[in-house]
């Protein structure tokens, strides 16, 4: 695949559930306790809030009751939102018929969360696919439609308001792949509807979801306060993945001093030996970052770990290397 393949245009338009769901929060009421009041099924409520059921009249009466917002505004917001799928649903059988491509509807896939890492913006997601057959499968990294493709708050919790934690298998709507240079795992999120966690793993299971062992990338080009931690943009046109899960006899973190004084964190690297090689990596991993406010700056031997790593975006000619999760066996 190559970049520019897919047609995809940013056309969509809200679920009216979204804003169902900020007048829930504003009020600190879940769906189950909105949908016990009015003795409606919570399932029913939570189809709303992803987009996938209808508000009819009568619903949008009672929203207009219980928040002030009148029945027309409710409606109106669910006929735009079915005109967009509609829209949809013709251009893909346009595409049928003339053999061009199209916006898709978006299908479900079902990842391993082995990455929610800071990212700027937002948040930077990936995993491992869940074949049906219960088989890890490829890589894949939810973006969205904006300049960073970071993941926004909104797009990324579950309807609980609960963000994704590492190991959740997480049903993710995605509408196409999204492929850019060496990140061919990327593809492009529907931001209309919402990520569900569907069940857990366990630590036992990092060894099957484990990468085979191989070089990082390109060596040979370091930061500085780095090691083998950049890669120049010319030198990236044969890499083919930016995503890797491997297993560390020994990790070093390492807290610096941040660049800004307003900085909400320390600076955090990861040091470690893999395949023969040395590295030392900045984490963007947030569990770590707000571990370390308190701490000291020094050197912090923590043993043994499982390190989710990428190949970020270019950055004044480089790419650069990173612990985007770290994860205890």
């Amino acid at each position: 695949m190559t970049e520019g393949t897919y047609s995809y245009r940013p056309d969509y338009a809200t679920p009216p559930g979204y804003v169902l769901e900020d007048h829930l929060e504003s009020r600190g009421m879940t769906p189950a306790e909105f949908a016990r009041r009015h003795a409606l099924s919570t399932d029913f409520i939570e189809r709303i809030l992803d987009g996938s059921a209808p508000i009819d009249a009568e619903t949008a009466a009672l929203f207009g009751r219980e928040f002030g917002l009148e029945a027309s505004v409710w409606l109106n917001m669910e006929a735009i939102y079915r005109r967009r799928l509609g829209r949809v649903a013709a251009s893909v059988k346009e595409s049928q018929l003339n053999g061009t491509e199209a916006t898709i509807p978006s299908k479900v896939k079902q990842i391993v969360c082995l990455a929610n890492s800071r990212k700027r913006g937002g948040r930077c997601v990936a995993g491992k696919e869940m074949l049906a057959d219960g088989r890890f499968g490829a890589w894949l990294r939810p973006v969205s439609s904006r300049e960073y493709e970071e993941v926004s708050d909104r797009e990324r919790c579950y309807a609980d308001g609960e963000d994704p934690q590492l190991l959740d298998v997480i049903a993710v709507p995605i509408l196409n792949p999204r492929p850019k240079t060496y990140q061919r795992e990327n593809w492009l999120l529907d931001p209309s509807r919402r990520w569900s966690r569907v069940a857990q793993l366990q630590r036992a299971d990092l060894p099957g979801l484990t990468d085979p062992d191989q070089p990082l990338w390109i060596n040979g080009y370091s930061s500085r306060g780095g090691q083998n931690d950049q890669v120049p943009v010319a030198e990236t046109a044969d890499i083919d993945n930016s995503l890797r899960l491997i297993q560390v006899d020994y990790l070093t973190v390492v807290v610096s001093e941040p660049a800004r004084p307003s900085a909400n964190y320390p600076i955090l690297r990861g040091r470690f030996s893999y395949h023969g090689d040395e590295y030392c990596f900045r984490i963007t991993d947030p569990e770590s970052e707000s571990g370390s406010v308190d701490l000291p700056y020094g050197e912090y031997r923590v043993g043994e770990r499982y390190l989710t790593v990428s190949l970020g975006e270019p950055f004044e000619g480089n790419a650069y290397k990173l612990i985007a999760a770290i994860i205890k066996p």
